[in-house]
């Protein structure tokens, strides 16, 4: 009796311990790598930095064409520019991207003097150009080989505008109340009686949310190459555009300077759009 008391009491033990342990299973996610271990895909807690290669395949196509206005590579719409991402998960991302365009070209022309018999001046037509785009998101990812395809949701906002200012060599007075200048549409001389001194274009502004798909390739280590496409609804807000001119009032023997604001009818003030969005793109991306 003795002898089954103490088995019993053995087994209670036994159960007693068996009971208070808990197993904890854990499946872990197999990782891709190359042949050297080196994981391929984004993980949680990487940054990513990517750009735009859709100008640079832009300006390489034309260099095989006939056309010789070939312009150097511009970074445009929401999807352009310099793109950052940070992977909260192995398949979920915030993203960001900023785009700036800004420049300024000039050009010359050397009209005759109107105070230095043989000699010319100079005159000079400057266009400064600006534009800068943000956006802000966040991406989930779907696939497990090389070939990983995203979708998700970004606001994003634009803006733009540009101007054109003039200076002159041949200044306005009583004795030459048309001084020659320089036409830079038609590249010739002419004597006019009032001549622009400053354009000033209609400002745009944008921002609106976009959905977005993608598809990216990985082929290399934390290094890949991918496409995007998105539709969304915008505001978009045209301003006015500006135009500034000089010409000599002889009545007063000075110089008057004109400004004549203008919006062009054809274009709305503002309005609600829903369209396919500029994020139409391609780009290189680097993981770390």
């Amino acid at each position: 009796m003795k002898k089954l008391l103490i088995s019993i009491a053995a087994i209670i033990g036994m159960a007693a311990t068996v009971s208070a342990q808990t197993l904890i299973v854990v499946e872990e996610k197999p990782v891709l790598t190359n042949r050297r271990g080196v994981p391929i895909l984004p993980q949680a807690g990487d940054i990513s930095v990517g750009a735009s290669m859709t100008p640079f395949f832009t300006y390489f196509g034309n260099m095989f064409t006939r056309n010789g206005d070939n312009e150097a590579p511009m970074f445009t719409g929401n999807g352009a520019g310099i793109n950052m991402k940070f992977f909260t998960t192995d398949r979920q991302a915030i993203r960001a991207g900023v785009t700036v365009n800004m420049g300024s070209d000039y050009f010359y022309g050397y009209p005759g003097s109107n105070t230095a018999a043989g000699a010319k001046v100079t005159d000079q037509m400057i266009k400064d150009n600006l534009s800068i785009g943000i956006n802000i998101g966040y991406e989930w990812r779907r696939g497990t080989g090389r070939l990983q395809g995203f979708y998700g949701a970004q606001l994003a906002a634009t803006y733009s505008k540009s101007e054109v200012n003039y200076k002159y060599g041949n200044a306005f007075s009583a004795s030459n109340p048309t001084p020659n200048t320089w036409n830079f549409d038609t590249n010739t001389a002419e004597a006019v009686a009032e001549r622009p001194t400053r354009t000033i274009g209609a400002p745009t502004f944008s921002v609106g949310v976009f959905g977005f798909v993608g598809v990216e390739y990985f082929f290399a280590p934390k290094m890949s190459i991918g496409g995007e496409l998105g539709l969304g609804v915008s505001y978009v807000n045209h301003g006015e555009s500006e135009y500034r001119s000089q010409s000599f009032d002889t009545a007063t023997n000075t110089v008057r300077d004109n400004v004549v604001k203008h919006h062009d009818p054809s274009v709305r003030t503002n309005g609600l759009n829903i369209r396919t969005a500029t994020t139409g793109n391609i780009f290189l991306s680097f993981y770390f």
